[in-house]
């Protein structure tokens, strides 16, 4: 009965001690695709499915975007309903496909009913950028009196990215607005509201940049409803910039070592942004010239060098973070070695990065090819979106879960 009685306790507190993440990361079984029934190792598009993004809504559905090749690189939009995918279509938009012709960089979001998407519309001829919402049961074009048929752009508008703030009660979209000298501008919507540029006394029309700039990212507070966007700054040196929306004006995140929330010091590009549930602000990026990828955090206050500042060593492109609930940060990048690009992902321990696996291979992809990973957290799960370079290049989803 005393050995027995040990035993309990032991096993009980085992039970309440947390496991040691790297051994759970490390665990090649906690990778599995998204596939149902009809989508084999997670593959959804029966051809090439390039500029992949992912999005989960508020009841557990797994929305994917990406751009077909089968239909002349149209946006195609997809969902996973637990059991099998199915397109996002209606009469207008058979088969999931939301634009008439090719749909640059479609980007998803979500609140808790209906789904948004937008891409640069290259059925226009001004290849203006575009933003549509499913309601459930059809497409409609997110338009207003000054923005008809979803247009938010007056002339081309490259690489939108879209987000609600914390309390869903404004979608906003970031794009690179040709009509304002390919600056960076921010609109947002509300129902009752229609489209409105996020403006200042120091930002006329929404501009967050003063010149020349591309891929932004944008993201909310988990904390209330600022809204934080990144860039490159082309004016600056190809520097990476960092701007936050309170509600009332834009500020950049400064502080003694980074004026105007330049943050990177040297070039950079493909910022990606997220935040934590305790304030904090994580910025990603791949250096030009050493290549790798750097990590920074904003506390608040300042900037600092997350874990030494370089997350990943070694020539990296579309490096991608995504933070979950409980504060775990994921990273996605495809990195190349011995000749070959290859899509992989890290998560950070609270000490240390740990590399996840498939197998006994750190590669999460097949195949040669960069693949372009989007992450997005849900509850205790990671679902991650990519090109598959070995299965024809086709979009792939996988889900990382570690409940």
């Amino acid at each position: 009965m005393k050995n027995k009685l040990k035993l309990f306790c032991y096993a009980l507190i085992l039970g309440l001690m947390p496991i040691a993440t790297s051994d759970v990361f490390g665990s090649s079984a906690l990778w599995s695709d998204v596939s149902g029934g009809n989508a084999k190792y997670g593959l959804i598009s029966l051809k090439s499915g390039t500029e992949t993004n992912i999005a989960v809504s508020n009841d557990g559905k797994v929305y994917a975007a990406f751009q077909d090749k089968a239909k002349n690189n149209r946006a195609k939009v997809r969902m996973f309903n637990g059991t099998n995918w199915q397109d996002i279509s209606d009469a207008q938009n058979p088969n999931g496909w939301v634009s008439a012709k090719r749909g640059g960089n479609p980007t998803l979001e979500t609140d808790s009913e209906n789904v948004y998407v937008t891409f640069t519309d290259y059925g226009d001829s001004k290849l203006r950028a575009k933003v549509k919402k499913w309601n459930g049961s059809t497409w409609q074009d997110l338009a207003d009196e000054q923005h008809s048929n979803g247009y938010i752009s007056d002339l081309r508008g490259f690489e939108p990215a879209l987000s609600f703030d914390n309390s869903k009660n404004y979608l906003y979209a970031a794009f690179r607005d040709e009509a304002s000298g390919e600056r960076e501008k921010v609109l947002r919507w509300n129902e009752g509201s229609g489209w409105q540029p996020v403006t200042d006394g120091n930002h006329s029309e929404g501009l967050v940049s003063s010149s020349v700039a591309s891929e932004i990212d944008i993201i909310s507070s988990k904390l209330d409803d600022s809204m934080f966007v990144a860039f490159e700054d082309r004016s600056n040196g190809n520097k990476i910039a960092v701007k936050k929306w309170n509600g009332l004006e834009w500020q950049s995140l400064s502080d003694e070592n980074h004026s105007e929330g330049i943050v990177s010091s040297a070039a950079g590009y493909s910022p990606s942004i997220d935040t934590d549930h305790l304030g904090n602000l994580y910025l990603v990026y791949t250096g030009k010239n050493e290549k790798n990828t750097y990590i920074h955090k904003w506390d608040g206050d300042r900037w600092e060098d997350f874990a030494g500042g370089v997350a990943v060593r070694g020539k990296t492109i579309e490096s991608t973070i995504s933070v979950d609930g409980r504060n775990y940060m994921y990273l996605a990048y495809s990195q190349k070695a011995k000749g070959a690009w290859k899509v992989r992902m890290k998560v950070w321990n609270g000490s240390q990065w740990v590399e996840t696996k498939v197998g006994k291979s750190n590669n999460i992809s097949r195949g040669k090819g960069k693949g372009d990973p989007s992450l997005v957290a849900f509850e205790n799960k990671l679902y991650m979106s990519f090109t598959d370079a070995r299965n024809k290049s086709r979009a792939r989803v996988k889900m990382l879960n570690f409940e």
